[in-house]
């Protein structure tokens, strides 16, 4: 089965209004819009499981098998934002995401990626 990420039905409706309210935008509107985002990137592997077809007794066989490290080698979360021209700041997130961590990495970061994608005058802010 294929995966494709999770949007709760309260988001899709805010997209789907978004984009109906923006959709006949001209260029400058769109030039001067910020996009943000977090993501997980694991230090080493995946985390989801990976299965592999093979013949009876062969389960030992290096191309069979998949490196792993203890504990699974650790993960980096980062928060970051781009623009028509360009990419902002990227944040590493060090601790757990809360509404005032998130709040924090905004009050600190976008105005501050605004000016240095030259948008420091006025712009949209539009999260996923």
């Amino acid at each position: 089965m294929r995966r494709k990420p999770f949007v709760s039905k309260v988001n899709r409706k805010k997209r789907i209004d978004f984009a109906k309210e923006n959709v006949k935008q001209d260029r400058n509107f769109w030039n001067s819009v910020i996009f943000s985002d977090e993501s997980k990137f694991n230090i080493h592997g995946s985390d989801g499981h990976q299965k592999v077809w093979r013949k009876a007794n062969a389960a030992l066989e290096p191309k069979n098998m998949r490196e792993c490290v203890k504990h699974g080698g650790g993960s980096i979360m980062v928060w970051g934002c781009m623009a028509a021209t360009g990419v902002g700041n990227l944040v590493i997130i060090d601790e757990m995401m809360t509404q005032y961590n998130y709040l924090n990495i905004l009050k600190n970061n976008l105005c501050q990626s605004a000016s240095k994608l030259g948008l420091d005058g006025s712009f949209t802010f539009a999260t996923r």
